[in-house]
Formats: C-alpha cells, structure tokens, sequence
C-alpha cells in the first residue's frame, strides 16, 4: 500500500497538518460575514478583470470558498507524501 514508512509519515503528518489549516480557515470564515467576503473578492477582481456577469462569479467564489478546506486537506496530504518520499530517497543515498 505505502512504499515506505516515510511516505506514510508524511501522508499522515500532510493530513493533520491540512486539517488544522481546514480548521483555521473554516473558523475565519465562520467569524466574518461571507457575503462580505464575497463582495470584498469581486470588487478585487474588478481591478484586473472586467466583470460582466457578476451574479456568475459570485458563485464561482462562494464555491470556492466553500470547498476550499478540502482542497487544501487534499494538496497538503499529497506534499507530505511527496516530502517523505524524498526522504526515503535521500536516506537510501
């Protein structure tokens, strides 16, 4: 299942690490307003990109928002488990 115990380390440490960052960033979006940030994202946005159909976007970003957690779960995992390969690579060296 897992090539070495490295990998594995760093898949769980990635993991934990992932959700403790999930958790913060869940807890500051609970704290503010999230039509605020929302709001505060597309007038951001409108700098660099003229927006014409802004209803769209404001979906896209409370998407976004909403599923970012566990993204962020997952691609941290995934660097834990890519470091700890590398440690086993330069530990075999």
């Amino acid at each position: 299942m897992v090539e070495s115990k490295y990998v594995l380390n760093g898949l769980i440490a990635g993991f934990i690490a992932g959700l403790v960052t999930s958790i913060i960033l869940i807890i500051s979006i609970i704290t503010q307003d999230l039509d605020t940030i929302i709001e505060y994202s597309i007038k951001e946005a409108q700098k660099f990109i003229p927006l014409h159909d802004i209803g769209i976007m404001r979906e896209y970003i409370r998407l976004g928002i909403i599923v970012s957690p566990i993204i962020t779960i997952i691609i941290i995992s995934i660097l834990g488990a890519l470091f700890g390969h590398y440690m086993s690579i330069l530990i075999k060296r």
